[in-house]
């Protein structure tokens, strides 16, 4: 851009600009002419280096114009991006455009010339650097507002005025002859961009609430919803792709006198018309096929052509129905044994229901307490049963698979939480009545037949999901004078005769009790020989083969006991030969084989442990008097021992202490300082512990040496600081008799006597 009046610039101060810095040089020459003429054509600019304009001391504004009549324009990277027209007119498409100060930005000004377009087609016109001609799809009164082009597509926003006495504000989509694709308007929402989102106001699409789609020169449809999700296109003149239509209000005007009348399509959506003929009638039972065919009965079912429909309910004897179907009757009115009977003639084929219900919610919701089937009986004088089921298996040729008398069943939910669920629950009340007897369920298997298995009850919980607590059978007795929360009989003493078998672990917080009364028992001997039955016995530590027998529930911890082979060679008593049953599931299907094994009744150990710790008593009672005449016997020999070392002491009193070559003994310390020298055991077998202190650090010596005073040995010598210390001293190399130990600290002697005994 040249100032007026202004000349040339330099070429070589340009050209020097240019190989120095050739992104400022424009700015720094233009800036050199303002600074030169700021007196004279604007405000002063202090620093023509970083900016050109106004600095803060500027009273005016900056002005950018022409005086001659051409356009303004601006570059960046060389490359022309922006022009802002004077006056200018000329032709697009046919039509003749003032084009005033209108606005070109585009990533190529140029580019967007040479695609042979005049100008820019409205007061801005935003174009891409790749154009096509749209000159075709341009309209006259698209000018005041904003032209966007690129990417084979023409848009408008802006102002449309008819010559009138009003003006529209339009949005519009230009589509170009050859053009197969559709081209939409579209109103898009979107929030912060999500990279793993795949739809959505937060995916790269974005979330589409209408698109208007032009489907052909002469119609355009107009889609409700996320179209782009859908992944098609409006197919009606309004298509609400998801979500409902709603209409808050009425006419109010009289009612329409027309034959047609409006329906939807619950198939296609469509909303169509019908004749109102179709839908007149009564409010009896219809048949829902057309006439003369072989129809069901019905009525309050949907889009009834009559009435009801189907939010109504149907009443047996009764005029306000308070359930789809209710029947209410009096034997006061008619004799009927009953208010609802069904008695149906079934045949082989399929499964059949002589009363069918299901349960279900609407869709989209759920429900609170539910009952497939409610009995409520009162007011009766002998007996009754609120809800009995007999079945009879009669084939007519081969076997009955399965019969059921009554089935249970109760499925926990897919999600969420459930608090309690009983496949069956029996349930007696005794509050405020006197009752015989009581029970909460009571299955009993009786007959002359023969069968392969029998179970008076039969309880599972076999569950392959995550289950906190799991009980096949749960018992609880709270009250009573006899109380048992479980109770098996088993009268028979076979092999396989049990009244509870329980295979893994049980736990009894108030311990296991047994029959032990005197008077249920005879042949009553006392245990003799008990020692020595226990000594041939070969305590083990194991683990048990638990996934060689998944079904038996043995233990994985170490365990620690005898094996049954070994423990019956020496108690055949307490071992027995049985097996663990079968086990099947609740429709006969074995699950595991049954398993031999040998069981052991170790309690019956424990009498043998007394007995034989009662033996044990014994010997060491006699043990302790032997070991009592022993010590007398010592003691003598420790008393004669005395006397002669008072003799010997007495013999060499004249020289106050013994010598024979080894240590001085000084017969006076012999029974002193017992702080700083302590022999224990003394006397002794085979080896004995030597404890002594020392008050100071030193050098000590610890010797031995015979009765005679003679040294035998330097048991230990060193360079010890003060504290106590002990030595373990093995004499299995002397012979029987008095010795001596001498603690020399400095040369400061310390004796003790010790006496070696035999074995």
């Amino acid at each position: 851009m040249r100032l007026s009046g202004e000349s040339e610039p330099n070429n070589e101060t340009f050209k020097t600009c240019l190989s120095v810095r050739p992104n400022l040089c424009h700015a720094e020459l233009l800036c050199s002419r303002l600074a030169r003429r700021r007196s004279r054509i604007g405000n002063p600019v202090t620093d023509p280096v970083n900016y050109v304009g106004c600095n803060i001391d500027a009273t005016e504004s900056l002005k950018l114009k022409t005086i001659p009549e051409v356009e303004i324009e601006m570059f960046t990277n060389d490359v022309k991006r922006f022009a802002l027209l004077p006056d200018a007119t000329y032709t697009v498409g046919g039509s003749s455009v003032v084009a005033d100060g209108f606005i070109l930005h585009s990533p190529d000004v140029d580019a967007f010339y040479t695609s042979g377009a005049p100008g820019p087609f409205s007061l801005e016109h935003l174009a891409a650097a790749t154009n096509s001609d749209y000159e075709d799809a341009y309209r006259d009164w698209a000018q005041t507002g904003t032209t966007y082009t690129g990417s084979g597509t023409m848009g408008y926003v802006g102002l449309k005025e008819d010559g009138q006495s009003y003006t529209d504000l339009v949005i519009q989509v230009a589509k170009r002859d050859g053009d197969t694709a559709p081209d939409h308007i579209s109103l898009l929402f979107t929030s912060e961009l999500n990279g793993s989102s795949t739809g959505g106001a937060d995916s790269q699409e974005g979330l589409e609430g209408m698109r208007l789609t032009a489907v052909s020169n002469d119609d355009v449809n107009v889609g409700i919803g996320n179209f782009n999700a859908i992944a098609g296109e409006p197919l009606d003149r309004l298509d609400v792709g998801t979500g409902k239509v709603r209409i808050r209000q009425l006419p109010s005007d009289a009612d329409s006198e027309s034959d047609e009348v409006v329906t939807v399509d619950m198939t296609t959506g469509l909303i169509e018309h019908r004749p109102a003929s179709d839908f007149l009638g009564g409010c009896e039972w219809t048949l829902p096929g057309g006439a003369g065919t072989n129809s069901n009965v019905a009525t309050a079912y949907p889009s009834n052509p009559g009435c009801p429909q189907e939010d109504r309910g149907v009443g047996i004897g009764i005029w306000n129905p308070l359930y789809k179907l209710h029947v209410k009757h009096s034997a006061a009115d008619a004799s009927f044994s009953g208010g609802l009977m069904v008695n149906y003639l079934g045949n082989s084929a399929g499964t059949t229901y002589g009363i069918n219900t299901v349960v279900e919610p609407v869709s989209g919701s759920s429900m609170g307490t539910v009952t497939g089937i409610r009995s409520v009986v009162t007011g009766l004088e002998t007996g009754g049963t609120g809800i009995t089921a007999e079945i009879t298996a009669q084939p007519t040729g081969g076997a009955s698979t399965e019969i059921i008398g009554v089935s249970g069943k109760a499925t926990a939910p897919v999600s969420g939480t459930l608090t309690r669920a009983y496949g069956i629950r029996g349930l007696v009340n005794t509050e405020g009545s006197t009752i015989t007897n009581a029970w909460g369920l009571h299955a009993a298997v009786i007959g002359s037949g023969s069968a392969t298995s029998t179970y008076g009850v039969y309880a599972e919980a076999n569950s392959t999901g995550t289950v906190a607590n799991s009980y096949g059978v749960l018992g609880w007795a709270r009250k009573g004078t006899k109380r048992y929360s479980v109770y098996g009989w088993g009268p028979g003493q076979g092999s396989d005769d049990w009244a509870g078998f329980f295979p893994g672990r049980t736990y009894t917080p108030g311990g296991n009790w047994t029959s032990s009364d005197e008077s249920l028992k005879s042949n009553i001997e006392d245990i003799e020989s008990a020692s020595e039955r226990l000594l041939q016995l070969n305590p083990k530590t194991y683990v048990f083969n638990v996934d060689q027998y998944p079904s038996m529930g043995l233990p994985q911890e170490q365990q620690y006991g005898f094996l049954a082979q070994e423990l019956e060679t020496v108690f055949p008593e307490m071992v027995m030969q049985t097996s663990q049953p079968a086990m099947v599931d609740s429709v006969g299907n074995e699950i595991y084989a049954a398993i031999p094994f040998k069981a052991v009744n170790l309690s019956g150990l424990t009498p043998y442990l007394v007995a034989a710790f009662q033996e044990q008593q014994q010997q060491l009672a006699d043990a302790e008097a032997t070991n009592d005449a022993l010590n007398d016997q010592l003691q003598q020999v420790m008393d004669r021992l005395d006397a002669m070392e008072q003799s010997v002491a007495n013999c060499c009193a004249s020289h106050g202490a013994i010598q024979n070559g080894g240590v001085e003994i000084d017969e006076k310390t012999l029974n002193s300082n017992d702080r700083y020298l302590r022999i224990a055991p003394n006397p002794f077998e085979t080896q004995t512990t030597i404890f002594y202190q020392l008050d100071q650090g030193g050098r000590m010596q610890l010797v031995a040496n015979s009765a005679d005073g003679k040294q035998l040995q330097v048991l230990q010598e060193a360079s010890l600081e003060a504290g106590n210390y002990q030595y373990e001293w093995a004499t299995g190399d002397l012979a029987p008799g008095v010795y001596y130990i001498t603690l020399l600290v400095d040369a400061k002697p310390i004796t003790k006597r010790v006496v070696k005994i035999l074995r």
